[in-house]
Order: C-alpha cells, then structure tokens, then sequence
C-alpha cells in the first residue's frame, strides 16, 4: 500500500498519524515528509544496520562486530522518561 492512500485513509482532525517507521527508502522519505508532515518519521533499525554493514563493514575490519554491538545498545538502551518512570513510579490517586 503506497504512503499516499494511507493518508487519505485517516479521517482528518479525528486521527492522526504520530510515527511511521520505514525501510529508508529516498522515495517513501519524501513522501512521508510531504504527506504527512506532523509525523515523525524514523527508519526501521534493522534496515539501517543492513545498510552500515553494506557500507562500513570493510573499514571497520576487525572492530565490526564491537561496532554493531554498541550501536544495538544504543538503540535499546532505555531512555531518561523510561529510566524516571521506573526510578519514581506514579503514584495511585485517592
């Protein structure tokens, strides 16, 4: 399904579209930017490993593997409203 008809799918002002995630196709990176503005788009991690190992991996050489590692734990590291959340559970109203 191209971007475009799930934008005209959403009813206007009653849903809109907070993140979209995408191979990192140039076409559908335009098209998400054009289309819908608002949303944040983000690019599916295991494309852009895809693409680092495509690119990189010969100049990395024998640190490749620690590389991607790090980058793996980067991208499931929790964030700081994950890390507080956790820290300083909300508390139940009476």
């Amino acid at each position: 399904m191209c971007l475009g008809s799930i934008h005209h799918a959403l009813p206007p002002r009653r849903f809109s579209l907070k993140v979209l995630i995408t191979d990192a196709d140039a076409a559908m990176t335009n098209a998400a930017r054009t289309l819908l503005p608002r949303t944040v788009h983000l690019h599916c991690l295991w494309h852009v490993m895809k693409n680092v190992r495509k690119h990189y991996k010969g100049a990395l050489k024998d640190k490749a593997t620690r590389f991607f590692r790090l980058i793996y734990a980067a991208a499931f590291a929790p964030s700081e409203d994950a890390q507080a959340q956790a820290h300083y559970p909300r508390q139940k109203a009476h």
